[in-house]
């Protein structure tokens, strides 16, 4: 016994099956793309941060390289000339310092006469100069004018300044302390004035002009409440 179809051509037919399949295939849903709000501003954030990155990293470098400079020019030691002031700290300097010990440079202020002031200054000053510099001390009593031997005899004869009546006027003394600079043979000539600018200083004669000799800095001591005499 067996089985036969008696229109076996038919079986053909049997390949329809895949016609479902083909339709099950095409009419799937396929899935579309939603743009959720809270995604789509965590991924703006997420970029931004990027960015917001790289710039502080840019930065970093940026510093570093500016800190390595500075650095290096630190360590190169550099030094201006030509400027005068001190800013140059290894030439030598001519220096005078020219001291107003009229008697109203007794007034005090904050326990402290205008001349003990004027002295403190041109202690520190004295202590900034380079190496090998001169100093000339110069004031109003008249006293001999010339160069200290060293920066300590310079130190000791600012000790020994007093208020006394003036055989020279002011501009006497600054126009003495140009002439010293003028004869020195070094090329760096400062002139330091110290006094409490008043009238008094200026009452009998102009100020000197500026010669060329050197570079003047006047230094003003005045008491801005007055206290008393000595």
């Amino acid at each position: 016994m067996g089985l036969s179809f008696i229109t076996p051509l038919l079986l053909g037919g049997g390949a329809l099956v895949a016609v479902p399949i083909v339709l099950h295939l095409v009419m799937r849903r396929r899935p579309v793309p939603h743009a959720f709000p809270a995604l789509r501003f965590l991924r703006e954030r997420a970029v931004a941060n990027r960015r917001r990155l790289r710039l502080s990293h840019l930065l970093l470098l940026l510093v570093r390289m500016a800190a390595i400079l500075l650095l290096a020019a630190a360590l190169a030691r550099p030094v201006l000339r030509g400027a005068g002031w001190l800013a140059d700290g290894e030439g030598p300097v001519a220096a005078a310092f020219v001291f107003d010990t009229a008697p109203r440079m007794m007034l005090r202020e904050a326990n402290r006469t205008r001349l003990e002031q004027a002295a403190t200054l041109a202690r520190v000053l004295l202590d900034k100069l380079p190496p090998a510099s001169t100093v000339a001390i110069i004031d109003t009593a008249g006293g001999p004018a010339a160069f200290s031997p060293n920066t300590a005899a310079a130190a000791a004869r600012i000790d020994r300044l007093a208020a006394t009546t003036p055989v020279a006027r002011l501009p006497a003394a600054i126009a003495e302390g140009r002439r010293l600079l003028a004869g020195s043979a070094l090329q760096r000539r400062e002139l330091y004035v110290f006094t409490d600018c008043s009238h008094g200083a200026w009452d009998s004669a102009a100020a000197p002009a500026d010669d060329g000799t050197a570079t003047a800095l006047y230094v003003d001591v005045g008491a801005n409440v007055v206290q008393d005499f000595a």
